[in-house]
């Protein structure tokens, strides 16, 4: 499980499943990285946002949403304006965001500036002006 999802719900899924079955032990390991199940040795793998992996079978326990934040400073995009942009995980995807909100969808053109491995990273960066 990546770091920050450990460190925000793992205590309580934890105790919740000892409490049901006292007669499992558990090793948590977090990962802020992908890992390989089978050559890792794992499990089970709890994983926020994967990629479809046709070699695994899977279950979604929870959905989220991403949501893009910035600070004050940084003007919001208008017409083909390309916003900086600080980005979790490695150096691929997309050059561009789609955004809904309530008047619709939209894209906006994005230039990473950053490529991170920590959402808490991500968010100080932020935080800091550098991008959104």
């Amino acid at each position: 499980a990546p770091m920050l999802f450990s460190q925000v719900a793992m205590g309580k899924l934890v105790a919740t499943f000892a409490l049901k079955y006292p007669e499992v032990q558990l090793e948590v390991t977090t990962e802020d990285r992908g890992v390989d199940m089978i050559e890792e040795g794992y499990d089970l793998v709890i994983r926020v946002n994967p990629d479809p992996d046709e070699s695994l079978i899977g279950r979604v326990f929870l959905r989220d949403r991403l949501v893009v934040v910035a600070t004050p400073e940084l003007e919001r995009p208008s017409g083909k304006a390309v916003v900086p942009a600080v980005l979790r995980g490695a150096g691929t995807g997309s050059a561009a965001w789609d955004v809904t909100g309530p008047d619709g969808t939209s894209r906006i053109a994005i230039r990473p500036v950053a490529h991170l491995s920590s959402l808490i990273m991500v968010r100080d960066t932020v935080r800091l002006g550098v991008g959104a």
